[in-house]
Formats: C-alpha cells, sequence, structure tokens
C-alpha cells in the first residue's frame, strides 16, 4: 500500500539496441489490489534523431574519447565483442558523419552517425564524454590492457600490446619494463610490414586540468634497432592547438629509458595526449612503451589514488572493464555477497 495518491516513478533506461518495456502488475492476496498508471513519458535523451543533427553538432557530441554502444541500425556482427560491448571515440568524420571507435576487444572500424539516414551507435551515458583525472591514464598495461588510451584511426598503423620479444630480430625490447620477464606487457610498434615514414599514434581520452603548474608526465621507452625513427608526445588542448612536448630520434640502445615531458601547467586547461611513433628506413625499427604515469601534481589532493565508487549501473564499471581471457569476471554488487561467512555486507563509500 502506497496510499491514495499519485506518485512519480522514473527508471534508467539502459538499452544497446531496440528495445520494448513491459510493465508488470501482480495481484496481492484479495480484491483490494487495483494498480493505476498514467502519463507514461520517455525522457528527450531516448529520442534523438540524429538524422536532423548538422555534422558539427555530431562532432561535438562524439567527442574523443567519448564511450558509445551499438545503436538501432547495428549490422556489423560481434566487432565489438559481443551486445553491450564499451569502445571509445577515436575519431569524427564531420563532413561525412562517420564515427571511428576503438573498441575494448582492439578491433577498430567506422560507423554511421547519419551517413544514409543510418545510426550505428548510441552514446554510453547519453552524454559527449566527461573528462578523467590524468592519473587514471597511468598503465603498466599489465595483462594485455591498453587502459583508457585509445588507438588512433587517422594514423598509418596501430600500437600492439605484446609480451616477450617483437617478431623481429635486432630490435625491439625482450621483456616490459614493469617486471623485468616474458611474463609483463608493453606496447610497441611493429615496423616490418609498413612504409618508411608510417605514423601509429596512442591517444588518450580528455584529460582535466593539471592541479599544479609542475604537472608532468613519464614514461618508459625503448628504441633499439639500426633504422629507429622518431618518437613523440604531442599535447592538444580543447581549442585544437598541437604541440610537441618530448621527442627523441634514432636507436638509443637495447635498454628501456626513462622520458619525463616538459610541464604542463594549469592554465593549459583540459587536454589530450598522444604517443606518435614513426618508422624508419627498414624493418630494425620497433619502439616501445610501458609505465605512463602522470605525476601526483597533474591531478589533484588525490595525487594518483584516484577513486571509483562503482555507482548504481553497469556503466559505472568507468573506464574499468572486465579482463576477457580471464577465468571470472568482478561483478558489480551491493549490500551481502552470496555466500556465508565471507565478503562484506555493505559497500565502503
Amino acid at each position: 500500500n502506497q496510499g491514495s495518491s499519485w506518485l512519480k516513478a522514473s527508471v534508467s533506461v539502459k538499452a544497446y539496441d531496440q528495445f520494448s518495456l513491459v510493465f508488470e502488475a501482480q495481484k496481492g492476496s484479495s480484491f483490494t489490489g487495483d494498480i493505476s498508471i498514467d502519463d507514461i513519458s520517455f525522457s528527450s535523451s531516448c529520442c534523438k534523431d540524429w538524422s536532423k543533427e548538422s555534422s558539427s553538432s555530431i562532432k561535438n557530441t562524439f567527442s574523443l574519447g567519448t564511450q558509445v554502444v551499438r545503436g538501432k541500425d547495428w549490422t556489423w556482427q560481434n566487432q565489438d565483442g559481443g551486445p553491450g560491448a564499451i569502445g571509445n571515440v577515436s575519431n569524427v568524420l564531420s563532413s561525412t558523419n562517420w564515427v571511428s571507435v576503438s573498441w575494448y576487444n582492439n578491433h577498430n572500424n567506422s560507423y554511421r552517425m547519419g551517413n544514409n539516414g543510418k545510426y550505428d551507435l548510441y552514446l554510453l551515458n547519453d552524454t559527449p564524454a566527461k573528462t578523467i583525472s590524468a592519473c587514471s591514464a597511468n598503465t603498466n598495461f599489465d595483462k594485455g590492457n591498453k587502459g583508457v588510451w585509445i588507438r588512433s584511426t587517422s594514423d598509418k598503423f596501430d600500437w600492439t600490446v605484446k609480451s616477450g620479444s617483437t617478431s623481429s630480430i635486432g630490435t625491439g625490447p625482450t621483456a616490459d619494463h614493469t617486471t623485468g620477464t616474458s611474463a609483463g606487457y608493453y606496447i610497441y610498434i611493429e615496423t616490418s610490414s609498413v612504409g618508411v615514414g608510417s605514423n601509429a599514434i596512442l591517444n588518450s581520452p580528455l584529460l582535466q586540468a593539471p592541479a599544479a603548474d609542475s604537472c608532468s608526465l613519464s614514461f618508459w621507452y625503448h628504441m633499439y634497432g639500426g633504422t629507429i625513427g622518431t618518437l613523440n608526445v604531442n599535447l592538444t588542448t580543447t581549442t585544437g592547438s598541437t604541440r610537441t612536448i618530448w621527442t627523441k630520434s634514432g636507436q638509443q640502445g637495447n635498454q628501456w629509458f626513462k622520458g619525463t615531458t616538459t610541464a604542463i601547467p594549469k592554465s593549459t586547461g583540459n587536454f589530450y595526449i598522444s604517443f606518435e611513433a614513426i618508422k624508419g628506413a627498414s624493418y630494425t625499427g620497433d619502439i616501445a612503451l610501458d609505465d605512463i604515469t602522470f605525476a601526483p601534481s597533474c591531478c589533484g589532493a588525490s595525487g594518483c589514488q584516484v577513486l571509483y565508487n562503482f555507482g548504481k549501473t553497469k556503466a559505472d564499471f568507468q573506464s574499468w572493464w572486465n579482463e576477457r581471457k580471464d577465468d571470472i569476471d568482478w561483478n558489480l554488487q551491493k549490500g551481502s555477497t552470496s555466500s556465508s561467512l565471507t565478503g562484506p555486507s555493505a559497500d565502503h563509500t
């Protein structure tokens, strides 16, 4: 019994394809159990008609790093990894209303956001991409994940997550930097099958403005081989201005070296970071990266202790996701776990 007045209810609908809703009412113990509903309405975010959006509006909404899922016209089978899988926008072709996406299963392709009246994607949270703390982008590529970093689709070839040696003799590392063993992972460019001068770009999502003028980015790089090209670290602001904040060219020897960028001041505002590797004259030009780390001064008072409270929905895994090649998955839960005498009875938040 909820009383004798009308009450308003709202539900959040996270649909990855076309869907229907069902109102189900169950009778109580006797005849005094009538249930009524009225004034059913959907919020405007359920009814976005992208066919009426201009190219510039699509570009602003589907900005670099925006999380997306399958849309109503999805016809691409399991390129994304299956229904409900999440990807990040890696490029927006505003003149043709196509959006390029890097999926968490490492597949990349372009999808229609208005081209020929088809809409292959939905925004995961029905909002443009949000900024994340720079320290949320710290990664050592453990277990083969590239973290929140996004392979560009506007370059010539891709960065590849790897363990052990690269596939070419006389170039590249034999182990990652984090563990120093073949069990650890790093990310690198394989230069044996692309043309001289080809570039591979690894982008960050949109990062929050630095907390202090002493903000900088450090990383470990490996540039061993007779025909090593160039590694650039570029910073792009939300106004579209890009500058190189670190660069290195040529053979550096068969070991890992630490790189640190020039300072990224608070006045930069929100920003993107990209690692651009450029192939040299031949196949002995593999370049590798590991242990990408932003200084605590990039990330506010909490430093690099970035907190996630996992919220209320599956979307609140935020930039975290379950590994596809492990044995079991982490589950979102509230209250007690399903087993007695183990686990918490409530969250910490």
